[in-house]
């Protein structure tokens, strides 16, 4: 039998423990275990008294670390499901009729639109907004909890906790969070959540299912242009090209990916970006069959983050065709036995911001701490 559910020690000890500092061992308490459930029932209920017991001058920060541990929680559990979506794929070739409900028993059936329910971590994540959007004008320190909050729900990659579904019909649209239109709000003028609100137009490109896949790829022009307007930022822009670049790889307009992804290079000395422009750059090259710029591509890749996984097993596989079996076994070897092994850029794609998460929270802390 799967092991009962622990739940977490007493919500108001736990949040006393996290204003007193003791950070590291309060997150440690959250395990695969954890009653995450019971623990957004506690926040709902024991976290607004114990916000008010604190004199007035005091509760903000109270508020502030109240958000922070929900969103230390929202975090953690990473291994929760975030949503259940109970529906039929309109778009899904089939060979035998779907079933649909039909209680009067007369004329064709009705088919229920899909319809989502959010399970416990996106709503201890939107509990956290709320309370912070609920505690008045925004804040610097509420402007690091969203950055955060974006990372803990980029490294989802669920596009619809970030903007709803303006591409679907669903049953439940009241239910929708579009947690970035909350975010927007408060924060019109940071870069970094309008990049997020692309991101997740991008997220929507990539089929879930083989059903998708065409629908998905007819939407990458509209996140080619989420993109555009941001290309001359001097913060989010080099990134936008990287984005945009590969969104042109996926749309067959290769020579277009490979400018773009030049243009990342002159615009940040960002490794992870830069990386990830050489490494793609040097997937387009392969596809136009130019292997001697895609080898200096991945070269170059790897002079920027040494033995990294992707570009080793890219460089691997283009030497083996050109029948250079040593070097690649060589470049395999390097990087299977790094110890540690880098930090791989493009794992952490998906995850966007998720990449800066030890800075957010590290300011979070330091805000709690003032």
């Amino acid at each position: 039998m799967p092991p009962a559910a622990v739940q977490a020690p007493a919500l108001t000890s736990q949040l006393d423990r996290y204003l007193a500092g003791q950070y590291d061992a309060v997150v440690a308490q959250f395990t695969k275990q954890t009653d995450f459930g019971h623990l957004l029932d506690a926040l709902k209920h024991e976290a607004p008294a114990w916000i008010d017991a604190a004199p007035p001058a005091e509760r903000p920060r109270r508020r502030l670390v109240a958000a922070t541990y929900a969103l230390e929680a929202a975090r953690a559990a990473e291994d929760e499901d975030w949503k259940w979506v109970q529906g039929i794929d309109l778009t899904a070739p089939t060979a035998s009729p779907i079933p649909l409900i039909n209680p009067t028993g007369r004329g064709p059936g009705y088919r229920p639109p899909p319809a989502i329910w959010w399970k416990t971590a996106p709503q201890i994540l939107e509990w956290g907004c709320a309370l912070l959007r609920n505690g008045g004008a925004p804040s610097p320190a509420e402007r690091w909890w969203q950055l955060g909050a974006v990372a803990v729900a980029q490294r989802r990659g669920d596009y619809e906790f970030m903007i709803g579904s303006p591409w679907d019909e669903r049953g439940n649209a009241e239910d929708e969070i579009e947690h970035l239109k909350h975010v927007i709000a408060r924060f019109p003028k940071e870069p970094r959540f309008a990049l997020a609100q692309a991101i997740a137009i991008e997220w929507h490109t990539w089929p879930q299912s083989l059903n998708r896949a065409r629908g998905a790829s007819r939407d990458i022009p509209d996140a080619l242009r989420a993109f555009e307007g941001m290309r001359d930022d001097n913060d989010i822009g080099p990134e936008a090209w990287l984005r945009s670049g590969v969104l042109l790889l996926r749309a067959n307009t290769t020579g277009r990916a490979v400018d773009a992804f030049n243009k990342v290079e002159t615009l940040t000395r960002d490794r992870y970006l830069i990386y990830l422009a050489k490494l793609f750059r040097g997937q387009a090259h392969e596809r136009l069959k130019a292997d001697v710029d895609a080898e200096r591509d991945y070269r170059g890749a790897l002079a920027t983050i040494p033995k990294a996984i992707s570009a080793s097993m890219a460089l691997a596989a283009l030497l083996t065709r050109a029948e250079r079996p040593g070097e690649a076994s060589a470049i395999v070897e390097a990087a299977v036995t790094a110890n540690p092994p880098p930090i791989d850029p493009w794992r952490e794609y998906g995850a966007a911001d998720d990449r800066f998460w030890p800075r957010f929270i590290s300011q979070l802390r330091a805000e709690i701490r003032q």
